[in-house]
């Protein structure tokens, strides 16, 4: 029982790692140049996120033995969760563009200037846990989202091919802990 615990929490981490690399080389403009590409794939990944966030509540809705009262009390509920998700969802997008796009540009320059490469590294991964950390525990988002912004944010910042470079092995690893947690 202990090693699927730990196999659970290491794959969390790789996907988190992996969040943040994603994140760290995303382009809008990349993205919006291929769209007739891709427009397809964006828009079901999305669809996906919403299916997810709204299965346990459609599974209650649709259990045939239901009281048509109760029913209604369900889709009820579907619709207020589905509510909250998004509005916590749309406040940490908020967040992390009023607030996550002037601290870590700024925490990643004042860091650099002390020359340290170890430093660095270290303040590139602890924003990506950190901010993965608070959008879980404040937004009730989850660890991978978080780990996109962060780099999403950080890829604003002059110093985003240098943060990229220093996290590589890392994110490397995310990988390998992903796939082997998978098979």
């Amino acid at each position: 029982m202990a090693d699927v615990g730990l196999a659970s929490e290491l794959a969390e981490i790789g996907v988190m790692l992996l969040m943040f690399d994603v994140g760290l080389h995303f382009s809008l403009d990349d993205l919006l140049a291929v769209r007739r590409a891709i427009g397809w794939l964006i828009v079901e990944d999305l669809v996906m996120v919403l299916v997810l966030v709204m299965l346990p509540l459609l599974g209650q809705l649709l259990d045939g033995g239901q009281h048509p009262a109760a029913a209604e009390s369900a889709t009820s509920n579907l619709w207020i969760a589905l509510s909250l998700t998004l509005g916590k969802v749309l406040a940490f997008v908020a967040f992390m563009l009023l607030v996550g796009r002037r601290v870590l540009p700024r925490i990643l320059w004042l860091v650099s200037r002390t020359g340290s490469r170890e430093l660095f590294t270290l303040c590139v991964i602890s924003a990506a846990v950190g901010v993965a950390y608070v959008s879980t525990a404040l937004f009730s988002v989850s660890f991978a989202l978080g780990a996109f912004f962060a780099g999403r944010v950080m890829r604003e910042s002059e110093l985003s091919h240098r943060a990229a470079e220093e996290s590589l092995p890392l994110q490397r690893l995310g990988f390998l802990i992903a796939a082997a947690n998978k098979s």
